[in-house]
């Protein structure tokens, strides 16, 4: 049997044809004379929130310490020059200890006040522009005990469940369903339209019927109702698509409370898989610690949970527990900057492509302080200066850093959240 191969033709000089003539007369643009466009180089995120805090003493440097040198950030000597530690910063505002990991990526102020409603986090805004091009506008994941927290909120403060087992989330990325079951979806997805044109035709009714205030208020529901119409159409678009293939089995789940470590290990795995085959261009992990009594680490005897050992009023037996537990988070941490410098795309790595935003959402778990947070911003193409340094008394807004990394995921708003402008001493290419 025969095959057919298509041949990109070569870009014509106007003047070509006509050269050999002696002619100095333009000939009229023509299509082949177009420049192919430069392919598109995807940017991705992930954003990474572990909820019992850093030991501020085993991750800043001490007086004359480089930052390299700190007891934590040598787990990740291998990515010093992709990496920069931020000090002196925090959300604006934002109060409540532990309540303050679910504001960790909106920064909406004082989560521990009676009445409080979220607003929309950083992954979602970027979602709302880059998220059209994947399967997955984003992919919300709990290293936890029960989709109860999420990193990933909607413009109306509404929390976007979070996929807690790494096994159904190999299913949903890579484990293409039977025609029924496609069908099946595709149907839901149809009544989700259906939906939306009666809706839309009731408010168009309505708003003969209202004052120009009113009228606005129907206007914005319209364009809200539009955008949920274009994610419905692009859904069914990639539903209708085949998964990508992988070598890689279902993974394990570890669910027993003590799996800390392993569980974290296997959510990385399926980050990096779902980042590799372009599934999903936006990631957040929200790592729990309620869900952990007690953190099984090798080589150490772990006597208390996770949480207790966080109050641990500077004493060495406790503090050398809680060591340990961070230590081997840093540990996995490093193993999954290797695997995303592992994947080659083009001339870059998939880490250059990637910024991994990594941090807590309190300065000290022991006082349940949420200033001065530990934070790292790794990879992503940004221009690495190692250790910015920012005052510790007055901290600088880490919501700069989030509109900084929305306009290098190619999203041009003014501000986000209490930001007051991008943010001091980090570029990017």
């Amino acid at each position: 049997m025969s095959q057919t191969f298509w041949i990109r033709p070569k870009s014509i000089n106007r003047r070509t044809m006509l050269k050999g003539l002696g002619v100095a007369m333009a000939l009229p643009h023509l299509e082949a004379m177009a420049v192919a466009k430069t392919p598109e180089v995807p940017k991705r995120m992930v954003a990474i929130c572990t909820d019992q805090g850093i030991v501020p003493g085993y991750f800043f440097p001490k007086a004359k310490q480089k930052w390299t040198e700190t007891r934590y950030l040598k787990h990740l000597s291998d990515h010093h020059a992709d990496m920069t530690m931020l000090s002196g910063v925090s959300l604006p505002d934002v109060t409540g200890g532990h309540h303050a990991d679910v504001v960790f990526l909106t920064g909406a102020a004082h989560p521990s006040r009676p009445g409080f409603k979220n607003s929309v986090s950083l992954d979602q805004v970027a979602a709302e522009h880059v998220g059209i091009k994947t399967r997955f506008q984003s992919l919300p994941i709990l290293i936890g005990r029960e989709n109860k927290r999420s990193l990933s909120f909607t413009r109306s403060g509404v929390m976007i469940p979070p996929e807690k087992k790494a096994s159904n989330l190999f299913k949903k990325l890579f484990i293409q369903g039977d025609k029924k079951q496609v069908q099946a979806q595709m149907a839901k997805l149809q009544e989700g339209r259906s939906i939306l044109d009666v809706v839309r035709v009731k408010s168009k009714n309505l708003a003969d019927h209202v004052g120009k205030a009113d009228k606005e208020k129907l206007e914005q529901y319209e364009h809200a109702v539009r955008e949920a119409e274009k994610r419905l159409q692009t859904m069914q678009a990639w539903e209708s698509k085949t998964k990508p293939t992988v070598k890689a089995k279902v993974p394990q789940d570890f669910l027993k409370p003590g799996y800390l470590i392993d569980r974290s290990r296997v959510m990385y795995d399926m980050t990096k898989l779902a980042l590799e085959t372009d599934s999903t261009r936006l990631v957040t992990i929200m790592i729990e610690g309620d869900f952990n009594p007690k953190v099984i680490i090798e080589g150490h005897d772990i006597n208390e949970g996770w949480h207790q050992l966080t109050h641990h009023g500077w004493r060495k037996e406790k503090l050398s527990q809680l060591g340990a537990i961070e230590d081997a988070q840093f540990g996995v941490l490093n193993d999954f900057l290797n695997d995303l410098k592992s994947v080659k795309e083009d001339d870059q790595t998939l880490l250059d492509r990637t910024s991994v935003l990594y941090g807590t959402n309190m300065g000290c778990a022991n006082r349940h302080s949420n200033d001065n947070l530990p934070y790292l911003v790794i990879g992503g193409g940004y221009k690495h200066k190692g250790h910015l340094k920012f005052d510790e008394k007055n901290n600088y807004p880490l919501s700069n850093l989030y509109l900084t990394e929305l306009h290098r995921l190619g999203v041009n708003v003014n501000s986000f959240s209490s930001s007051t402008g991008t943010m001091k001493g980090l570029e990017f290419s």
